[in-house]
C-alpha cells in the first residue's frame, strides 16, 4: 500500500527506469497525490511526456529540494543560488522540455523557475525571433507578417506573396502620391538572382519634383527607440529605352543616405541602413533629383530588428558589405527565412579562400546574439595551401568617413580530443583581442572593431604557434557611420504643417510637388511657400497659400502654429469670416486680399456691407453708407486725395471718411493701392479700414476714428496733451517690438 512505500520507480518516455525516494517524489503534486491514495499500488510510474535527459534533470531538482529544504534565511539564499545555476541549461530545447515536465508533474516551484528563464530568453527579442526559438514554423498570414516586415514592390500592379522567399509584397500606392510606374525592358531579366528577381522587374520613376518621398509607418513598434533595417533596391533595366542610367541621391528623413549610381542598364544593387524609428514613428525615404537624370526605385523594405543587435555602437549605420564566407555561389543570397531579420548575405566571390563545411551530420541550431542564419554559421572560410592567415582590405577615396567591422566566428568542426583552434585578430594593424582566442565548438564569437577613420579598412585572422588547426572566418559585416547634420522641423510645427497640407489637399483638391518629406529640412529641399528658422530647433515662420483656388471657409487649424509670423491667403475664393484666433493674433501678419466672399470684421454683418473687390461694390452698400453717415467737414485741408470728414454710423460708431475729390488725379492712383493694402494688413499700431465705397465717381475710404489725432500731433509742442518723454519711449519700444 502507499503508506508503506519507501521508493518508487519512474519510467521515462525512452523506457529508462529510475528509482527515487518518497521525499523526492513528494516534490511533485502528481506523485504526492498518488502516494496519499491508499488504493494506489506502486509498481512503475510512466512519465510519458518526459524523455530520459529531462527526467534526470527534473529528479535532480526534486532531490535537492527534498534534501536541502530551507530552514533559515541562509538556506533560502543558498537554495536560490543553486536554482539560478540549475536552470542555466545548455540549450533552449532542454529548457522547454523542463518546462513541459514541470507542468506535467505539477512541480510548481520548478515550473515558475522555468517560466522565468523563458521570459528572460524572450526579453529584447523581435517578433520574428520568438517563433524560431520555440521551433514554430512561420505560418503567418500576409497581414500578420506585415506587422514586422514592410515590403513594397515599387511599380507593381497588385499585392503578392513571393514564391522564392515567402515574403508578402505590397504595391506602393498607399505610401507615395507622385511618380509613374514602369516595367524594365523586356529584353532584360534577373533570373540568376531568384531571391530578388520578381521585385526587379517593376519600378516607379519620378520625372517631376526635386524630392519625392515614401512615408512608412511600422505597424508594430516593439520597444522604445526601436531599431529597424531599411533596404532599397535599384535596377534601371533601360525602362525608358534611353539607355542612360541616372544618378540621384537617397535620403532618410532630412539626412543624406547615399548616392545611387549604377554602372549600366543590366546591373542591380541594394542599399541597407540601420536606424532608430523617429519619435513620431514615421520613416520617410526620399529620392532627390540632382540634375543627372530621373530618379527611380524598384523595391523598398523595412524590417524591425531586435534592440540587442548592433547595440554597442551609435546609429545610423549604412551597410558597406555583408559576406557569407563559407559560400562560393556568386548568384545567390542568404536571406529570409534563413535570416530571421531578412538581412541579405552575399556569397564570398572576391577572396581567394577555401570553404570549410561542418563536420557533423544534421545541424543543431545555434542561438546567437546576432541571430546569424544557419546557412552562414555552418560553413566558413579557411586559408588555401596551409596558410596561417585570412585577411582582406579595402581602400576609400573619402577619408572623412568612418567605419565599423564585425567578424563572426564559430567552430564547426569536431577537432580530435585535445586539439584546439587558437586565433589572433587585428583590425588595421590594431589588436582586437587582449589575448589569444580559442574557438569553442558551436559557440559564436563576434569581434567588433573600434571606429576606423583611415582611408582603408582591413582585418587579419591568424593562428598562433600552438594552434592545431588553421584560422577560419564564418562571416563579416562592414558598416559606414552615417552623419546626421540636419535637424528635422520641430515636432509641433512639422506635425501641423503636414496635417494642414493633407487637409488642404483633401479639402481643396490641390497639390504642390514639393509638399513631401520634412517641411523645412534640409533647407535646399524645403516646401514651396514656407520660410523656416535655422539651427537645431527649426520652426515655421511664414506660410504662403496664395493663389491656390482655396474655396470655402477659412480653415480654423491655420491658427495653431505657435511661431507663425506671416500667413498669406490672398488670391483665393475663401468665404465666411476670419477665425477669431487668427484675428486676435497680434504677432501674425495676415493677408487675405482678393478673396471676394471673405468677411474680415465682426461688424460686417451689422453694417450690412463687406469689403469687396476694389473695382465694384453693390448699390445697396452705397445707399447704406450714404444714408447712415451724418457727415460734416472734419478738416478743410486738401490733400492730393481729397477731404476727410468725421461721420457716425447707425450704431453711433464714429468713423473717419476720406472722400476722393472729383478733380484729384493723384487720388485716383492712390485709392486702389491704399484700399487693397489695408484690406490685407492688420496691426494694432495701424489704423483699421472699416469699409470703402467705389461706385462711379463716388470713391471713399472709411477708417476707424482716432479721437486723439495722430502721433505727429501728439509730439507737437502746440498740443496741450503733448506726450511725455516716458510715453514717447514706450511708443518707440512698441514700434521696435512689433
Amino acid at each position: 500500500m502507499a503508506s508503506s512505500v519507501e521508493n518508487i520507480t519512474v519510467v521515462s518516455s525512452d523506457g529508462d527506469e529510475f528509482k527515487i525516494t518518497v521525499g523526492t517524489a513528494m516534490q511533485s503534486e502528481l506523485l504526492n497525490r498518488m502516494l496519499k491514495d491508499d488504493d494506489c499500488v506502486f509498481n512503475k510510474v510512466p512519465m510519458s511526456p518526459v524523455n530520459t535527459a529531462t527526467l534526470v534533470k527534473v529528479m535532480e531538482y526534486c532531490q535537492k529540494h527534498a534534501d536541502g529544504g530551507a530552514s533559515d534565511s541562509g538556506d533560502v539564499e543558498d537554495l536560490k543560488r543553486w536554482d539560478d545555476e540549475f536552470i542555466k541549461v545548455d540549450s533552449e530545447d532542454m529548457l522547454f522540455h523542463i518546462l513541459v515536465a514541470a507542468n506535467y508533474l505539477e512541480i510548481v516551484s520548478l515550473f515558475d523557475l522555468a517560466c522565468h528563464a523563458v521570459g528572460n530568453l524572450m526579453k529584447g527579442k523581435a517578433p520574428k525571433e520568438i517563433p524560431r526559438i520555440f521551433n514554430i514554423e512561420n505560418d503567418f498570414s500576409p497581414e500578420e507578417q506585415e506587422r514586422c516586415f514592410m515590403s513594397i514592390d515599387c511599380g507593381a500592379s497588385r499585392n503578392y506573396v513571393d514564391e522564392e522567399t515567402g515574403i508578402w509584397y505590397q504595391t506602393d500606392e498607399d505610401f507615395i502620391g507622385s511618380g509613374e510606374n514602369y516595367g524594365v525592358s523586356p529584353d532584360l531579366n534577373f533570373n540568376n538572382f531568384p531571391h530578388v528577381n520578381r521585385q526587379l522587374l517593376t519600378l516607379r520613376s519620378f520625372p517631376e519634383g526635386k524630392r519625392n518621398c515614401y512615408t512608412l509607418k511600422p505597424k508594430l513598434i516593439w520597444e522604445k527607440n526601436q531599431k529597424y533595417l531599411i533596404r532599397a533596391i535599384f535596377a534601371y533595366g533601360n525602362y525608358d529605352f534611353k539607355n542612360m542610367v541616372p544618378v540621384f541621391d537617397l535620403y532618410i528623413g532630412v539626412n543624406y543616405w547615399t548616392t545611387i549610381h549604377l554602372p549600366n542598364s543590366t546591373f542591380f544593387s541594394f542599399f541597407e541602413t540601420i536606424q532608430q524609428v523617429p519619435s513620431d514613428q514615421t520613416v520617410q525615404v526620399c529620392l532627390v533629383n540632382t540634375g543627372q537624370g530621373t530618379p527611380f526605385i524598384n523595391t523598398l523594405e523595412l524590417r524591425l530588428l531586435s534592440n540587442s543587435l548592433y547595440s554597442t555602437i551609435s546609429l545610423p549605420l549604412s551597410l558597406w558589405s555583408r559576406v557569407n564566407c563559407g559560400s562560393k555561389l556568386s548568384s545567390l543570397f542568404v536571406r529570409y527565412k534563413d535570416d530571421v531579420f531578412d538581412r541579405l548575405w552575399k556569397t564570398n566571390d572576391g577572396n581567394n579562400w577555401d570553404v570549410l563545411k561542418a563536420s557533423v551530420e544534421g545541424k543543431v541550431e545555434i542561438i546567437t546574439p546576432y541571430e546569424l542564419p544557419s546557412e552562414v554559421l555552418w560553413a566558413a572560410s579557411q586559408p588555401l595551401n596551409d596558410s596561417k592567415v585570412i585577411n582582406a582590405s579595402w581602400s576609400f577615396s573619402d577619408i572623412s568617413k568612418h567605419y565599423y567591422m564585425f567578424l563572426h566566428f564559430t567552430e564547426i568542426q569536431k577537432l580530435p580530443f585535445g586539439h584546439k583552434r587558437i586565433i589572433n585578430v587585428t583590425f588595421d594593424d590594431e589588436h582586437a583581442l587582449s589575448r589569444e582566442l580559442t574557438l569553442e565548438y558551436l559557440k559564436l564569437v563576434t569581434l567588433i572593431s573600434n571606429k576606423m577613420t583611415k582611408d582603408h579598412v582591413g582585418f587579419n585572422v591568424t593562428t598562433v604557434a600552438n594552434s592545431d588547426a588553421p584560422p577560419i572566418l564564418n562571416a563579416y559585416e562592414i558598416y559606414e557611420v552615417g552623419p546626421q547634420p540636419n535637424a528635422p522641423t520641430a515636432t509641433q510645427d512639422a506635425g501641423f504643417a503636414v496635417n494642414a497640407i493633407m487637409e488642404i489637399k483633401h479639402t481643396y483638391g490641390i497639390s504642390r510637388i514639393s509638399w513631401q518629406g520634412d517641411p523645412c529640412a534640409p533647407s535646399k529641399l524645403a516646401w514651396d511657400g514656407l520660410i523656416c528658422s535655422s539651427g537645431n530647433n527649426i520652426r515655421i515662420f511664414s506660410l504662403d497659400l496664395s493663389n491656390n483656388d482655396l474655396i470655402g471657409q477659412l480653415p480654423e487649424f491655420l491658427s495653431t502654429l505657435p511661431n507663425l509670423k506671416f500667413l498669406n491667403l490672398a488670391g483665393n475664393k475663401l468665404t465666411g469670416s476670419i477665425p477669431k484666433a487668427l484675428k486676435e493674433n497680434t504677432k501674425l501678419q495676415l493677408r487675405v486680399g482678393n478673396n471676394p466672399g471673405l468677411c474680415q470684421y465682426d461688424s460686417c454683418q451689422k453694417h450690412k456691407f463687406e469689403i469687396q473687390h476694389i473695382a465694384s461694390v453693390a448699390a445697396s452698400v452705397i445707399l447704406i453708407v450714404v444714408v447712415s453717415l451724418v457727415i460734416w467737414r472734419f478738416r478743410r485741408k486738401r490733400g492730393g486725395f481729397g477731404k476727410v470728414y468725421l461721420g457716425t454710423l447707425e450704431d453711433d460708431t464714429q468713423v473717419a471718411v476720406k472722400l476722393l475729390s472729383p478733380t484729384s488725379r493723384q487720388g485716383y492712383r492712390e485709392f486702389q493701392p491704399e484700399a487693397q493694402l489695408l484690406t490685407v494688413i492688420h496691426h494694432r499700431n495701424l489704423v483699421s479700414l472699416v469699409g470703402f465705397c467705389d461706385e462711379n465717381d463716388v470713391k471713399a475710404l472709411i477708417y476707424e476714428y482716432m479721437d486723439l489725432g495722430d502721433l505727429r500731433g501728439l509730439l507737437s509742442e502746440k498740443n496741450s496733451k503733448v506726450l511725455k518723454w516716458n510715453e514717447r519711449l514706450q511708443v518707440a519700444i512698441d514700434a521696435a517690438r512689433d
